[in-house]
């Protein structure tokens, strides 16, 4: 018989593949779950969030500890769009 910390992890996982789908299919939405993204974030090729994918796909729910699930992506510029921050693109050659 499994034990309820068992059950509980075997919660955890089932509720990290839920994360995880729900997450992608933001991209898809171009929403924050109800929370449409940012309509000025638009150039002539698309939304800036999905423009190459980058961020969509390093997004990883690898850990989980005791209580709780971790999503985290190391591109350096997921946090400025996680929290909504602005900066200074300087232009290509």
């Amino acid at each position: 018989m499994q034990t309820i910390n068992q059950l509980f992890q075997l919660l955890l996982k089932d509720i990290q593949e839920k994360m995880n789908d729900e997450f992608d299919r933001n991209f898809e939405r171009n929403t924050f779950f109800a929370e449409a993204w940012n309509p000025n974030k638009h150039n002539s090729i698309g939304l800036l969030m999905i423009w190459t994918g980058a961020l969509r796909k390093s997004l990883r729910s690898e850990k989980i500890d005791i209580y709780s699930i971790w999503l985290q992506s190391l591109l350096p510029y997921a946090e400025l769009h996680n929290c909504g921050e602005t900066f200074n693109r300087t232009k290509r050659n």
